[in-house]
């Protein structure tokens, strides 16, 4: 699953994975990477099992990710091995 939109959304998920129980799980149960480019900012989602992404996994992750959009971005500071997450290459 690939998610593209501003620095601010991929910004707000992110810090969801690195913030919330829920994040923590889908970091564990997915290869993930993202790329920072203003408006055309995108994160990708792959499950390690290599399985579809579930569709509840993905509104639960966008529910939690609303209260994070609109803030500083935290991950954004962070390297990505530190994170947990890859960027794109």
């Amino acid at each position: 699953m690939k998610i593209t939109g501003s620095e601010d959304i991929i910004g707000g998920i992110l810090d969801a994975l690195d913030d919330s129980v829920f994040g923590a799980g889908i970091k564990t149960s997915h290869n993930i990477a993202f790329e920072f480019n203003d408006l055309d900012s995108v994160v990708e989602f792959k499950r390690k099992d290599k399985e579809p992404v579930c569709a509840e996994d993905a509104f639960w992750l966008g529910f939690v990710a609303k209260s994070f959009v609109g803030q500083e971005i935290k991950t954004k500071r962070k390297h990505p091995v530190e994170s947990g997450l890859s960027a794109i290459d």
